[in-house]
């Protein structure tokens, strides 16, 4: 029974955001390929989870007493990035090559990029917070809801809106280049977020919560940046652009 709760809990915040986001769109996009879209983010975290395990289980193996403080930092920053960061916003981003090939033609403006790759990411975000869920004292669940909800949730949609924003651009300029430096953007967003919460977790010092929403503040800036720029793409966008 708990299980069902924790799934509950786990797409509620998800779906919240996802309704929120779709309010934006001025011209709404297909319910089934948002649905699938949305299906394709779970099972991204769950293909990012079952990678991660294996390859965090090794890192972690080596006996801290027989590494140097310098070969520790390089084992934190190879996780922190290239394990966690870089490989969790790959698979947020896969999601949305099907569409490509299989719904072009609903991929009719730049924006789309964005809304598609938001509900990819709170797809993401939906399993992964069943997973935090999970394995949560039941003590810590009130908090948990608020921070999953309130940040880790919205981040992932965030993350992922800015990643659609560099899909649009790679697509409308033609610029293949632009999609992994957009991966390495985000992934880099990813990483300074996870420092920013686990300083937060561990340290009492108000210095941190703050700095942590003014950069979420930050991120919110320049999704709406990215979503006011697709917007004025549309006048000068071939439809359907991204099937050629």
């Amino acid at each position: 029974m708990d299980y069902i709760i924790f799934i509950i809990l786990g797409i509620l915040p998800a779906l919240i955001w996802l309704f929120y986001f779709l309010e934006k769109d001025k011209e709404p996009e297909p319910k089934l390929i948002i649905f699938a879209v949305f299906l394709m983010g779970i099972f991204g975290a769950a293909i990012a989870a079952a990678i991660q395990g294996p390859i965090r289980s090794f890192i972690y193996s080596m006996d801290p007493m027989m590494l140097t403080e310098v070969e520790m930092m390089v084992i934190s920053f190879i996780d922190s990035f290239f394990v966690v960061s870089l490989l969790e916003e790959t698979f947020k981003f896969i999601p949305l090559l099907p569409l490509f090939l299989f719904a072009c033609r609903d991929l009719d403006e730049p924006v789309d990029f964005i809304i598609y790759a938001i509900t990819a990411g709170l797809g993401f975000a939906a399993l992964e917070n069943y997973f935090y869920f999970s394995v949560a004292p039941i003590d810590t669940i009130a908090e948990l809801v608020f921070l999953r909800f309130a940040i880790t949730t919205l981040f992932h949609a965030m993350a992922a809106g800015i990643m659609g924003y560099f899909l649009a651009l790679s697509v409308r300029k033609m610029k293949k280049g632009l999609i992994p430096v957009g991966l390495l953007v985000v992934s880099f967003f990813h990483t300074l977020y996870n420092i920013l919460i686990e300083l937060m977790v561990q340290s009492q010092n108000m210095v941190y919560p703050g700095a942590l929403l003014f950069f979420l503040f930050v991120l919110t800036l320049l999704l709406l940046k990215g979503f006011s720029e697709t917007k004025k793409m549309k006048s000068i966008c071939e439809v359907p652009f991204s099937c050629r």
